[in-house]
């Protein structure tokens, strides 16, 4: 979500363009001008000058923030230096006009509308952050107050205090118009906070739902498949034991007993996997939490996938821990097999001695942590926020969905988990992080 000092911040520098160029402009209109007193002069040009630079610096603040498109503490920090600068040179520069020309209402008049203006843009520029608004409002206007309040006690007009008194006025509406103007920024941004939530939370109730949908109808063709494979590998698996035992009890050729050996693992590897796919239809979707080796769960998930690696030929890494953990185990499948399924398309393309997938177990505090890395190149930093978001991914189209990661996350926080991806030695690198004990 959005931070409001963060986006605050980034609101005020994005705005602060236009016065910038403004000042600048108006800053050497006066200096130019054809005033008289050549003592006052001096002092206003040398006012009109610091405006300039103080603007010159704030242009290329914004020329920094609009490159890195984010504020930080160094350039907030000068650009609040040079708005105090700025507000400085103006209150100063108006004061010298105004006590150069006091008998030129035309001129006075125009340092008014000045003040008056530049203080009222204000609110859309400065009003965002109380401290540079103030800031700017009193510093630019609390010497051209003083000076009408000087010229009433001297002269004892009534314009000039009358004067005096609208500017103290205007500061006072300016400072209340920038309070309601930053209440209704804050407002607007826990209000687009609130849509973005609402639209994540949708988002994720949508790929869970698809997810549990496929689920459901993978349990029914698993349970169809498991039954149609399992009567016949029966038979397949009892003749061959017999035709084993014969072989042997008959010392017949040794490599016919390799073969028959042979066939009875393959045999008991296709039962096993049956056996994995009636776990799955009956569990589809039901999450039921117990102690489990992740080993053990490891393992099984290898025996879907071994097969795939080897036909592609990547090498797969294993560094194991028997470690007993809390979970669902049909789920920390789903989570392995998502993020094996993403390791090996980010290498298929590689050159054989780069194709290589590493699954490495290991224990942090109270959780274990499954790391699964690869042979490929590091996914953009850039993407980092948005990797687990529902329906982004970085395949080219029609090769994902964008669901594997999200859904993957959200097992793994219902296990009081977490999924992290993280960079390690220029490879990307996805930590399955699963509680050892019952922690809901």
């Amino acid at each position: 979500m959005k931070s409001l000092i963060q986006e605050t911040r980034n609101e005020v520098l994005a705005r602060s363009l236009a016065p910038t160029v403004s000042f600048a402009i108006l800053a050497s209109i006066v200096f130019f001008s054809g005033l008289t007193d050549a003592n006052v002069l001096t002092y206003i040009r040398a006012a009109c000058a610091l405006i300039v630079a103080a603007n010159i610096w704030r242009g290329a603040l914004y020329v920094q923030w609009k490159r890195a498109q984010n504020v930080s503490s160094s350039l907030w920090t000068q650009f609040r230096f040079a708005n105090f600068f700025n507000s400085l040179s103006w209150g100063i520069a108006l004061a010298f006009v105004i006590q150069q020309n006091e008998a030129s209402p035309l001129n006075i008049t125009l340092v008014i509308v000045i003040a008056v203006g530049i203080t009222n843009a204000s609110i859309l520029t400065l009003g965002n952050d109380f401290r540079l608004h103030a800031t700017f409002v009193l510093l630019s206007t609390v010497p051209l107050t003083t000076v009408f309040f000087q010229r009433y006690a001297k002269s004892q007009e009534p314009v000039d205090l009358s004067i005096a008194f609208m500017l103290l006025l205007s500061m006072g509406y300016v400072l209340s118009q920038g309070r309601t103007h930053r209440r209704r920024f804050a407002e607007k941004l826990a209000a687009d906070n609130a849509l973005l939530a609402s639209q994540k939370d949708l988002l994720e109730q949508t790929a869970m739902t698809e997810h549990a949908n496929r689920l459901a109808s993978l349990g029914e063709m698993a349970a169809g498949f498991a039954h149609e494979i399992n009567n016949p590998l029966a038979v397949i698996t009892g003749n061959v034991e017999l035709l084993h035992a014969h072989i042997e009890k008959n010392n017949l050729d040794p490599s016919l007993f390799k073969y028959a050996t042979r066939a009875i693992t393959a045999s008991q590897r296709i039962s096993r996997i049956v056996k994995s796919l009636r776990t799955l239809s009956h569990r589809s979707i039901e999450e039921i939490r117990t102690k489990h080796e992740i080993t053990a769960i490891i393992k099984d998930t290898l025996e879907f996938y071994s097969e795939r690696l080897a036909t592609h030929e990547i090498e797969l890494r294993t560094v194991l821990l028997d470690q007993v953990i809390f979970c669902d185990p049909i789920q920390v499948e789903q989570v392995l097999i998502n993020l094996m399924n993403n390791a090996r398309d980010a290498v298929l393309s590689l050159p054989k001695d780069q194709r290589w997938i590493e699954l490495r177990v290991s224990k942090q505090n109270d959780m274990v942590v499954v790391a699964v890395s690869n042979g490929g190149p590091a996914i953009d930093l850039t993407l980092a926020n948005r990797i687990f978001t529902p329906f982004f991914t970085t395949k080219p189209v029609g090769q994902g969905m964008g669901l594997g990661l999200a859904i993957s996350r959200t097992i793994a926080l219902r296990h009081k988990g977490d999924l992290q991806m993280q960079i390690a030695n220029g490879h990307t690198c996805f930590r399955l992080l699963l509680p050892m004990e019952n922690q809901s």
